[in-house]
Parts: structure tokens; C-alpha cells; sequence
């Protein structure tokens, strides 16, 4: 009888141990992260560093940031939803296109109503307000007053010959 009560008595004093031992864990733990994040007992607060003196910003000049990056005339165009293109009421003609791979190198020979003839690029105003968006193998795309409209390339009607 006197090793079951040996037994007992040596688990309860193995039980306080171990709940000492983890008591002296968790009080050591809690003492160093309190010193770690302690402030300094002295009061004295660190000085904040001097602010720069800043120029006041044009509040209309921020219009001209690009802070989104910048697009070209025929991005704007491309982006647009498909849309009905109507031909366009100027008086304008197409007489020829160059419409290479790359868009920002292709070209558009337009005839203006008194018969001058010039080319124009990507971005060029026109006539009329309209500015070219797009250069296609057989058309181009105005984009005037916020709308699409298209000048298709004049095919000369041959004389059918039998």
C-alpha cells in the first residue's frame, strides 16, 4: 500500500514541477516582451524630422500628368465599342492608304473638297474638326465631335471591255 501512495504523491510533486516549469516559461516570455517594447522611463519623445518645404501644386497643371500613362489617338479608337460607323458627310475623299502592320507608320492620301490633295498620319486634324484615327486597307476612320465615322477608298470603275 505504501508504493501506491509513493506513486501518488511522486506524480503529484512531478505535476507541480512541470506546472512551475511552465509558469517560469510564460512569466520569463512575458518579462522580455515587455522589456523589448518598453518606451524609455525618461518621458522624453524623439524629435520628428523637418519636414521639406514643398511648392504648391498648379491644381490645372495636373490635367497634364498622364498618371495613368499616355494613349494615341488610335488606342482611344481601338478601345471604342463596336459602334455602327457611319460614312462620314465631310467632303473629303480617299484617294489612297499605306495601312502597314504597325499603324503608327501607315498613311492616307485624303482630297479635301477643292481638290488639294495631302497625306495625313495617325492623329492629324483633317478637315472639318475630324481627326484620323484609324488607317484600314480600304477605309479610314474619322473620329469628329466624339463619333466614328468612316471615308472609304474611291475604286476608279473600270469600262468593262468584251
Amino acid at each position: 500500500m505504501k508504493s501506491k501512495s509513493v506513486n501518488a504523491s511522486a506524480a503529484i510533486i512531478a505535476a507541480v514541477m512541470l506546472t512551475a516549469l511552465i509558469v517560469y516559461t510564460l512569466v520569463n516570455s512575458l518579462m522580455q516582451y515587455i522589456s523589448d517594447n518598453a518606451t524609455p522611463a525618461t518621458g522624453l519623445v524623439k524629435e520628428a524630422p523637418a519636414m521639406e518645404r514643398v511648392q504648391p501644386v498648379d491644381l490645372q497643371e495636373i490635367a497634364y500628368w498622364n498618371l495613368f500613362g499616355e494613349s494615341s489617338v488610335a488606342e482611344q479608337a481601338a478601345s471604342y465599342l463596336p459602334a455602327p460607323v457611319v460614312e462620314t458627310r465631310l467632303m473629303l475623299s480617299l484617294k489612297g492608304v499605306y495601312a502597314p502592320e504597325d499603324e503608327a507608320t501607315g498613311w492616307a492620301i485624303i482630297s479635301e473638297d477643292q481638290g488639294d490633295e495631302r497625306n495625313f498620319m495617325l492623329g492629324d486634324e483633317v478637315s472639318g474638326g475630324a481627326v484620323l484615327a484609324k488607317i484600314e486597307p480600304d477605309k479610314v476612320l474619322l473620329e469628329r465631335n466624339g463619333e466614328m465615322e468612316s471615308l472609304i477608298l474611291e475604286k476608279e470603275s473600270l469600262p468593262l471591255t468584251k
